[in-house]
């Protein structure tokens, strides 16, 4: 692996990291109701021996979260879909940063992580604002799901710096060939509807680039993508 020192605040994971947290998570209570909830037909402590038994990030995403997001599709919602699915297959060997609309944090890079599982890409490293790591068990649940951190709540010169190591930190992941990126097009779910990318996250991946905003971008190999709810998962009922 690279060295990847210089982003030590924001970045994923390490797969021995991620052993350390998985045990901790394991152990969590919240652990068996949701285990409860997810597979009322096995024992309590079934989700908490699945993920006792990962053995790396990629296992454990494989078996434990794929699961789980099947089991969570399964019981509230009447199924997912996608298309475009050549479009994806077309960046089988490349790393790319894929730019979706954003209705919900949690779902929508889950759910196109699945997409990616089902065509056989790798998954992608996710962009979350650190605003949403409430606790360890957040945390340990969603560094260890490949997240990069965005911090939020800082001043402007903070977040110039911080912009500019994020930036970094994309394209060393893409042009290296470790892995591809997802990031939402705006901060904050769109709440009425009209999906527009904030023009400062485009001006955040041109940043740490070398060459001009055309080439610039290019390294990146952007891959648009949307998707949509037929209920706003964080909207009242």
């Amino acid at each position: 692996m690279s060295d990847l020192s210089e982003f030590e605040d924001i970045r994923p994971y390490s797969d021995a990291e991620a052993l350390e947290a998985l045990d901790r998570i394991a152990r969590n209570p919240r652990i068996y109701a949701l285990s409860q909830y997810l597979f009322p037909n096995y024992a309590i402590d079934f989700l908490s021996d699945q993920i006792r038994k990962a053995r790396s990030i990629d296992e454990f995403q494989n078996v434990v979260v794929i699961g789980a997001l099947t089991a969570i599709m399964g019981k509230t919602s009447e199924g997912f879909t996608f298309s475009g699915e050549e479009n994806l297959k077309a960046m089988a060997g490349k790393k790319f940063l894929a730019i979706s609309n954003h209705r919900d944090i949690i779902l929508d890079p889950a759910l196109i992580m699945y997409a990616l599982h089902a065509v056989g890409l790798p998954y992608a490293e996710v962009c979350v604002g650190s605003n949403l790591l409430s606790n360890t068990l957040v945390e340990d649940l969603l560094r260890s799901n490949r997240m990069i951190k965005v911090i939020r709540g800082i001043t402007a010169r903070e977040l110039y710096l911080s912009s500019r190591l994020l930036s970094k930190y994309i394209r060393t992941a893409i042009t290296s060939g470790r892995s591809s990126v997802w990031v939402a097009q705006r901060e904050g779910r769109t709440k009425n509807g009209l999906d527009i990318t904030e023009q400062g996250l485009l001006k955040m991946f041109d940043m740490s680039g070398e060459g001009s905003f055309e080439e610039n971008f290019r390294e990146l190999n952007i891959l648009p993508m949307s998707i949509s709810y037929e209920y706003e998962p964080c909207d009242s009922r």
